[in-house]
């Protein structure tokens, strides 16, 4: 126990009641009838002390409590590291659990995500690695999807893309938009999703999927992303120079990392090789993503982390989750 717990526990005790109360049991006289010799100033003596106590409680505690926002911030910061590590091996033990000799291609594809993610835990990697979405850059993240639909309706009007496939690429735009809507307004977002489905219903705009994704409709959905990504990024240029500079400026890096993930199979055959099948690696992100979710709260069940730090690590997760949609 280090002497400013003990300099707090000794200094903060109740005082006054014993010492008060013994002075009072004086009795007035002896047993000859005479005052008892100094009774007054044994009482005011005890009176001081008291109030001298009590003083110095009021003065020194706060200050032995006062801690360095500086160290306590480092502090929070370090356990909210340790916190993603522990939440990131338990992802890729479970990884490996999941490894076997069909999925062995993408599982090492999974692998080599997770990997670059703990490197980005680095304090000059992390806002660069854009793990974590604050409010503003969550409000930014949602209306460029805004952009996005707005940039797919441009194509099926211009007969780019088909119902079908439009219908398709707004459908897992609202799945992005439901995950980051957890850490907003989610009512908003639910409010916005309804009135699309009515203006759906009334004016034919959307249209319900109903076929599964060929080869072929899986490049072009590609192709939408990477199209409406340029167009985020060109609308969001034009705000760096606003209020929300650092924000716009994550979300433009944000969308340019999409652009150069998705643009890698076309480069080769043997990227696609290297990065395996994208459902079986979809799949095993997902369960990389659940295992994360139960070591967060394994870890705030043993009381390893505080409420805070594991709301903060479901964010993360959530923002991970949202970039693993849009790269789908």
């Amino acid at each position: 126990m280090s002497f400013k717990v003990l300099a707090m526990t000794a200094i903060s005790g109740v005082r006054g009641a014993v010492t008060l109360a013994g002075a009072f049991s004086i009795p007035l006289v002896i047993a000859n009838g005479d005052p008892f010799p100094e009774r007054s100033l044994v009482i005011f003596l005890a009176a001081v002390v008291i109030l001298l106590s009590l003083i110095t409680a009021s003065i020194v505690l706060p200050l032995l409590a006062k801690t360095d926002k500086g160290n306590a911030e480092a502090e929070l910061e370090e356990k909210e590291r340790q916190g993603q590590y522990k939440m990131m091996n338990a992802a890729i033990q479970a990884i490996n659990h999941a490894k076997n000799e069909e999925n062995e291609v993408e599982t090492e594809a999974v692998l080599r995500d997770y990997n670059r993610w703990i490197r980005q835990f680095h304090p000059r990697a992390r806002r660069q690695g854009n793990l974590r979405i604050h409010k503003k850059e969550a409000g930014l993240r949602i209306a460029a999807l805004e952009i996005e639909r707005e940039k797919t309706r441009e194509m099926l009007a211009s007969g780019d893309i088909t119902k079908e496939q439009a219908a398709l690429f707004l459908k897992a735009l609202e799945q992005i938009e439901l995950t980051l809507s957890r850490s907003t307004h989610l009512w908003v977002i639910i409010m916005k999703t309804v009135a699309r489905k009515i203006k759906g219903v009334f004016f034919k705009k959307e249209v319900k999927p109903t076929y599964k994704l060929s080869g072929f409709d899986r490049e072009v959905m590609r192709s939408i992303k990477l199209q409406t990504s340029s167009a985020v990024i060109e609308a969001l240029e034009k705000k760096k120079s606003g209020p929300n500079k650092n924000e716009v400026t994550d979300i433009v890096n944000h969308y340019h990392l999409i652009i150069e993930r998705l643009s890698k199979p076309f480069q080769g055959r043997h990227q696609d090789q290297s990065e395996g099948n994208e459902e079986v690696r979809r799949d095993l992100h997902w369960i990389a993503i659940q295992a994360e979710r139960d070591e967060v709260q394994r870890l705030y069940e043993r009381s390893e982390i505080s409420r805070d730090i594991a709301n903060e690590l479901r964010r993360i997760i959530r923002d991970r989750e949202a970039s693993i949609l849009e790269q789908e």
